[in-house]
């Protein structure tokens, strides 16, 4: 990272069309806080999501990653909280907020 001391979060997007590519790329990196990943149309779920007619699960939301610098960051939409050293609190993920949501009318009112 560079040397401006005022940053204390890095959230990195990526498009990279694979959901595989996106988590090999989190394992190579460090001091990335958080990677928001889009365009691979991969369904991640957890318990509390609702599926669309006719769409499947195609794994668990969120996708914990190690990084090259051994600690855990996230690919997905997340909504996370950081404790007072700006630290991701691991735990912090509500899954009735985080993940994906339908877009349909009920989803819609949920958000």
């Amino acid at each position: 990272m560079d040397a401006n001391t005022d940053t204390n979060k890095v959230v990195r997007l990526a498009h990279m069309q694979l959901i595989g590519i996106e988590q090999e790329l989190a394992a190579h990196l460090s001091e990335v806080d958080m990677i928001v990943a889009g365009g691979s149309t991969t369904r991640l779920f957890d318990e509390t999501d609702v599926l669309r007619a006719g769409d499947s699960d195609q794994g668990t939301y969120p996708i914990i990653v190690r990084t090259a610098d051994g600690s855990y960051k996230y690919v997905g939409r997340l909504v996370m909280n950081f404790d007072a050293d700006g630290q991701i609190i691991a735990d912090s993920d509500d899954p009735t907020v985080s993940g994906p949501h339908a877009r349909n009318e009920a989803g819609v009112a949920a958000l």
